[in-house]
């Protein structure tokens, strides 16, 4: 009988301190940044668009992402972000540099594997068609490239001209990368 009480009383101790140690994991948080509203790519990131939320430190979302507002702080949004999305690393760029008299920036969507060997600095063209033919526009230079699953985000320096003629071309995917260098 002795025995019975001493080895139930063992399991009482256990079983108070794994749930005591289970319900102080449940409280404990880590910060997290995300948007407070809809950021496009091309957005420079400005006090008031992010903001600081705390989430449970066992929650299974990536560990990966921004936790402190300062460091986003004129960063350019390369990968769109909705309100109350996380912000990744990866969503942002370097601070963005005014266009050049007579130039542009433009953000593509492609496929990832087409962007898949494109680094920044890389000067490329688009082949692009249409019911008319088709014809090569170019050359950009590459700012930025992000992957986000199947798709890639690239940014882009070009002629304002170049870039008004490629326009037409990006909502139907009627192109190729070309790179030139």
């Amino acid at each position: 009988m002795k025995k019975t009480f001493i080895i139930a009383a063992i399991a009482a101790v256990t079983v108070t301190l794994a749930v005591s140690l289970l319900l102080q994991a449940q409280g404990a948080t880590r910060p997290v940044v995300i948007a407070a509203q809809d950021l496009p790519a091309g957005t420079v990131v400005e006090e008031g668009m992010l903001q600081v939320v705390q989430i449970p430190a066992t929650a299974a979302i990536a560990r990966d992402t921004v936790n402190d507002v300062a460091s986003a702080i004129g960063k350019t949004v390369i990968i769109p972000r909705a309100a109350g999305d996380l912000l990744p690393p990866a969503a942002l760029g370097g601070e963005r540099p005014a266009p050049a008299e007579g130039s542009g920036f433009l953000t593509v969507t492609v496929p990832a594997q087409d962007a898949a060997a494109l680094k920044t600095g890389d000067i490329i063209a688009f082949a692009v068609f249409d019911q008319t033919g088709g014809g090569l526009l170019g050359d950009f230079a590459v700012l930025s490239v992000a992957a986000a699953g199947d798709d890639a985000y690239v940014t882009l320096a070009g002629d304002e001209e170049a870039i008004v003629h490629l326009v037409p071309f990006l909502g139907t995917r009627s192109f190729v990368l070309v790179r030139r260098g």
